[in-house]
């Protein structure tokens, strides 16, 4: 990895058409005026709350709801720019705070939602319409069992302990520093940013190996601390759960718009072909000269013998790339990215205290879209910019919907993005025979990714909670839960196993979201299946996929399926047309590449 920081040219997004930054004046007016606005709403709605003045109600809710979620998401922009920033915290406290009293609110106005009968007049108003979906939905939800003063001691101790165990893990990850190697002998300093950024395709064998090896022990020596945090969030969860008398999955499955069935048959699907899944690492092992493959390796590039694509890309060739395979899904996917560019909205440089990882936001106050990474040259590094752009072009689409209708779930979020990708991959094999290796290892990279990584990771999740039902679950215990994990899905295709993946991953210590993992292997089979879609409809495919994401936001994950695919994901033949898509790739891999005999 280069220490020149903008060695690939990639862009810098601004924040100045946004709020700035904390102290800015137009930030701190609109912190204001949320409060102003719920505290407002607020108190008319515990003196006079009816029929009469309920769309009026409905109206404030929205305009709050809008600010405040601008606000957290800028939050999260700003403070990935600087992870020692230390106003994040107190900044981040003082939304939250707001986002707990418009809760409030919101339980009752759904509430009187609720009491109307579905035959009401008033659902025709067209301001109120867009609303019946998610009123039905919050009548139904885990969350309306706890008692309401149950509910609102829960909602107080939530602002107060649990929402800053979130920030808790950053501070944690900003002090990693860790001293890793190059094939040549240099020795460098990692962060978060740029460890990630490593395990996630740098050529160098030994650069990787040294950042795993590292990364490993130094989750060892602080296993305790991130055991704690661990517990403390779950701990919480839990509590909660057992408020409302539902199980550990309940609360997730529910945010995630996906039914019990669904989740159950992916899962038996999968688990069902493992043994070819598990061909997508042992068949990259043996290409890299062993039977079985160091998890270092996992995310490890194709090696110069086999492929014909370039080792590293400017970000202007990447996004040059990006922009040509997808405009065979529309001409709108260039003209947009183009937009993002022009209007500086993507950040991708290398700046030693930005947070790891990859994400996009959106300010829905102002209909605008942000996408964030750490751009390092490589080829994932390109399907990275895809995967994101993904997000923010699903979010552009919808921008003139009621914003209630633009806040869909994880299981379909994931969908767009992981569509972008395989689109990119797709293109580079038709485009180049010569680059069809490279791309069709990235394949096989996803394919163990999302379908025996993310079952791992939900796996120990779940495991986890039950123990946690127990009392503070111990570091020994934990790495037995990972360890047995990840055999069962993995078996023996590893030589090792990524025995700390739950003290340095992020997902599992986000405040957002009740078991962050699933949703990425039901948006990649999605996306498979998608792919599918896209040969057979031809030129149909983009106004169909459109149609589709526009409905992500008023419809179950199931519903959508039903609609626009005909088909239920409720049963295993959905999920085992998906894995069909993904494992062709597979196939296509073993009929072009000759493995070594070890």
């Amino acid at each position: 990895m280069s220490d020149n920081i903008n060695e690939f040219q990639a862009p810098a997004w601004t924040l100045e058409d946004a709020y700035g930054s904390f102290t800015d004046e137009r930030f701190l007016k609109r912190v204001d005026a949320s409060r102003d606005i719920v505290d407002s709403l607020h108190m008319t709605l515990q003196e006079d709350c009816n029929e009469k003045n309920l769309t009026a109600h409905i109206e404030e809710y929205q305009k709050a709801f809008e600010i405040i979620s601008s606000l957290e998401s800028f939050w999260r922009c700003f403070s990935s720019m600087d992870t020692s920033n230390p106003d994040s915290a107190q900044t981040l406290s003082s939304i939250q705070a707001v986002k707990v009293k418009l809760e409030n609110c919101a339980q009752i106005l759904f509430k009187e939602l609720a009491a109307l009968d579905p035959s009401n007049t008033l659902w025709e108003d067209t301001r109120l319409r867009p609303w019946k979906f998610i009123t039905e939905e919050r009548r139904n939800s885990w969350r309306e069992k706890i008692p309401p003063k149950e509910r609102a001691l829960l909602q107080q101790q939530a602002l107060q302990d649990f929402y800053p165990l979130g920030t808790e893990f950053s501070k944690l990850q900003k002090r990693m520093q860790l001293t890793v190697t190059d094939s040549e002998g240099r020795n460098k300093t990692f962060n978060t940013s740029a460890t990630v950024a490593a395990l996630k395709g740098i050529p160098d064998k030994t650069l990787r190996e040294t950042t795993f090896n590292a990364l490993q022990e130094y989750m060892a020596k602080h296993a305790e601390e991130k055991a704690d945090l661990l517990n403390k969030l779950h701990g919480f969860r839990l509590k909660e759960q057992q408020a409302a008398g539902v199980d550990i999955l309940t609360p997730s499955f529910e945010q995630n718009r996906i039914s019990r069935a669904a989740i159950e048959s992916m899962l038996k699907a999968i688990e069902s072909r493992v043994d070819q899944i598990r061909e997508s690492v042992s068949l990259r092992a043996e290409i890299l000269g062993s039977r079985k493959l160091a998890c270092c390796d996992l995310m490890a590039p194709a090696p110069g013998s086999l492929t014909a694509v370039a080792e590293t890309f400017s970000y202007p060739e990447g996004i040059r790339l990006v922009k040509e395979a997808l405009s065979t899904v529309g001409e709108e996917y260039p003209k947009f990215i183009d937009m993002m560019l022009e209007k500086n909205w993507i950040e991708a440089r290398l700046l030693p205290c930005k947070a790891g990882g990859a994400f996009y936001s959106r300010f829905n106050e102002l209909h605008q879209t942000r996408v964030f990474s750490s751009y390092v040259g490589t080829i994932a590094s390109v399907l990275q910019q895809a995967h994101e752009l993904g997000h923010a072009w699903h979010y552009w689409i919808l921008r003139d919907l009621p914003v209630i209708e633009t806040e869909f779930p994880m299981t379909l979020t994931e969908t767009s993005s992981t569509f972008n990708e395989t689109v990119v991959k797709q293109y580079l094999i038709q485009k180049d025979p010569q680059a069809a290796v490279s791309m069709l290892w990235q394949e096989l990279k996803s394919i163990a990714n999302f379908l025996l990584n993310v079952p791992v990771r939900y796996d120990f999740e779940c495991a986890f909670l039950k123990e946690r039902l127990n009392g503070n679950v111990e570091v020994k215990t934990i790495n037995e839960l990972m360890e047995k994990a990840w055999r069962r899905w993995y078996g023996d295709s590893t030589e090792d196993i990524d025995q700390y993946l739950w003290a340095h991953k992020l997902h599992f210590y986000k405040t957002d979201q009740y078991i962050y993992n699933y949703p990425y292997a039901v948006g990649y089979l999605l996306s498979q299946g998608l792919m599918r879609e896209k040969r057979l409809r031809g030129n149909s495919f983009l106004p169909f996929y459109k149609s589709m994401l526009r409905d992500t936001g008023r419809m179950t994950f199931d519903e959508l399926v039903r609609k626009h695919l005909g088909l239920d994901p409720a049963t295993q033949q959905f999920w085992d047309g998906c894995i069909d898509e993904a494992l062709s790739h597979l196939t296509k891999f073993k009929s072009i590449v000759q493995t070594p005999t070890l």
